[in-house]
């Protein structure tokens, strides 16, 4: 009797062994739906998760949506009937995929958001830029070099994405700022869509419509590209151009003297912290509400710095 004891006692260890062994070993799983990776900035984001993921220990599900705010909502119920343990969004529509947020933290599904910012409490946490804060820095820059290099005088257009909130606090920050100098005319404000070809044709509009154009802001990666690609489509080469988020061309534009400065975020990062502050809402730590992620101004005097 006492030896059929000890074998059950051995065997009841075994399986408690094997079943912590397994609890042990099963990794988190986090959903992440973004805006699209058919653009640099959301690829490096992407980037960024992954090899947080890799380095601890974390299950991935990604979805790209490409710009479809319904397609995103239902990426979030696809989370939740998989039950992934979080979610972090990249907001297509930061207003309308609210419902879909909280109807996820309610069935008990932590989120982040990251880079457009969705009002809603029930977020664990927001990572990202202070999009009108860090257009408002630009257009302090602007302003400085009006006065410094033309005279006190420019007139500017504006490639945004009327269908990117973020894009337009980028636009509404950027305006505030350089209204201030009376010099300073907004002659135009043409929506690109956040489409590289769409930006290249409101450009081109932009500049035709436009002799006396000096200076151009574009909001964002495509805007950007489709404001230089419409700069050199018109021989436009008086037009210089600000804007987000550093690629090749626009390093290239800031080297050549066709872009005098570029807002650069740190779209890695970004992701990358996402996934850090995600395993510590699983863990049961409380997280600040925003955690910033900072800007830098990227311009002919600092651009070899850029890496």
């Amino acid at each position: 009797m006492k030896k059929l004891i000890r074998v059950m006692a051995v065997l009841l260890g075994v399986a408690l062994l094997i079943t912590t062994n397994a609890t042990a070993a099963k990794k988190p799983v986090i959903g992440v739906t973004t805006i699209t990776l058919q653009a640099e900035f959301f690829q490096e984001v992407s980037k960024g998760v992954h090899d947080a993921a890799a380095k601890y220990g974390v299950d991935i599900l990604e979805n790209d949506p490409q710009y479809d705010a319904s397609r995103q909502v239902s990426a979030i119920e696809n989370f939740m009937v998989r039950k992934v343990d979080g979610i972090i969004i990249l907001a297509v529509d930061p207003v309308g995929v609210i419902p879909a947020i909280e109807d996820a933290v309610k069935a008990g599904y932590p989120v982040i958001a990251v880079d457009a910012y969705p009002k809603t409490d029930t977020l664990a946490a927001f990572i990202g830029t202070a999009n009108y804060d860090a257009g408002k820095e630009l257009g302090q820059w602007t302003v400085d070099y009006v006065k410094k290099k033309m005279g006190g005088k420019a007139n500017i257009g504006i490639v945004s994405a009327f269908n990117s909130p973020i894009q337009l606090e980028r636009q509404k920050g950027f305006i505030e700022e350089v209204k201030k100098l009376p010099g300073v005319k907004i002659v135009s404000v043409v929506d690109g869509k956040n489409i590289r070809e769409e930006a290249l044709s409101a450009g081109e509009n932009l500049i035709m419509s436009s002799p006396n154009l000096d200076l151009v802001y574009a909001t964002g990666e495509p805007a950007v590209l489709g404001a230089l690609a419409a700069i050199k489509s018109q021989n436009a080469t008086r037009v210089k151009v600000l804007g987000w988020d550093l690629t090749a061309e626009s390093v290239a534009g800031i080297k050549s003297g066709t872009v005098l400065a570029m807002i650069q975020q740190d779209p890695y990062r970004e992701g990358y912290v996402a996934v850090e502050s995600m395993l510590k809402v699983l863990k049961g730590e409380k997280l600040p509400k925003n955690i910033g992620v900072p800007v830098k101004i990227y311009t002919k005097e600092n651009i070899a710095q850029f890496k």
